[in-house]
């Protein structure tokens, strides 16, 4: 393996300051990978999906979407086109609210959080 490689170079060399100086590129090779490695699970774990029903669910109860104003809310989220991370809501399209803080009429991204928290001002679970 090229890792092997690069250490039984280092190890073999006697020249101080190039053994130190290879170390050096080493461990920020190493570091790149680490990093490469923590995006690709990012990337991984933040797969977007559309709602589950019982996720749909929670969504209505904790934005306090009733059968009375249910027509409002789907106009203003084009029928309710709901998209989640497993950290934010949002609507199809508006990615680009995700983590600003808008009026809660123009908002058309929550965080799973923020629902949690309205469902427990409502009085029901989270």
């Amino acid at each position: 393996m090229n890792m092997f490689k690069k250490l039984k170079d280092i190890f073999s060399r006697k020249d101080g300051e190039a053994v130190v100086e290879e170390e050096n590129k080493l461990e920020e090779e190493v570091a790149e990978e680490q990093e490469e490695a923590k995006v690709e699970e990012t990337e991984e774990e933040r797969s977007v999906r559309p709602l589950l029903p019982h996720e749909l669910e929670t969504f209505k109860k904790g934005m306090g979407i009733t059968p009375h104003n249910y027509w409002t809310w789907a106009s203003r989220t084009n029928n309710f086109k709901l998209l989640t991370d497993g950290e934010y809501v949002w609507v199809e399209g508006h990615e680009d609210h995700i983590g600003k803080q808008l009026p809660l009429t123009q908002q058309k991204a929550w965080s799973w959080k923020f629902i949690r928290e309205r469902l427990q001002d409502f009085g029901g679970e989270g």
